[in-house]
């Protein structure tokens, strides 16, 4: 990084902005043109990991025609986004906090782990306490056709670099 003054060394505070980050840029290469598309998302950590990114998507589309030909991908998130201003043009800036990262993506299909993958998507954009969905992973009920309609896809990361400005 260019700016090792604004660069995030913390990994905990890296993994905390992709924990609350309510929206996920997925970047993706289709043949020489990029496409880059805004998602929902979660971000499971596991023990000296980089951790997990879990999308849902529908069976068809761009994304997935693109995913099954490239599995590599780049994602940004960031929080605590605001316009610094001041009496003079060129001193405005922005007050942030941004994770790029690098991964290759797979296709969940089993439904027994689809519906563990769901609940931690209502665990994060639903009121329900993360330790509450801790206790009773099974508080929410799938129909099956729900779950056969719905693409769960997998981003193993690989890299991870974090960068703030304002802090």
């Amino acid at each position: 990084m260019r700016r090792s003054d604004k660069q995030i060394d913390d990994v905990s505070l890296i993994h905390s902005i992709l924990k609350k980050a309510p929206v996920m840029r997925l970047a993706l290469c289709y043949g020489e043109t990029p496409y880059i598309i805004p998602l929902n998302f979660v971000f499971h950590t596991i023990p000296q990991d980089n951790g997990i990114i879990y999308l849902h998507s529908a069976l068809k589309g761009l994304k997935m025609d693109i995913l099954q030909k490239n599995n590599k991908v780049c994602f940004e998130v960031e929080d605590s986004l605001e316009i610094v201003t001041s009496d003079k043009p060129c001193d405005w800036g922005m007050r942030y906090r941004t994770v790029i990262g690098h991964g290759e993506a797979s296709f969940e299909k089993d439904n027994e782990e689809k519906k563990k993958i769901m609940g931690l998507f209502m665990a994060k954009y639903s009121s329900i306490a993360s330790d509450e969905f801790d206790k009773s992973p099974n508080m929410f009920v799938y129909p099956s056709t729900v779950l056969d309609s719905t693409c769960l896809i997998k981003i193993e990361i690989k890299s991870l670099t974090g960068k703030k400005s304002g802090y």
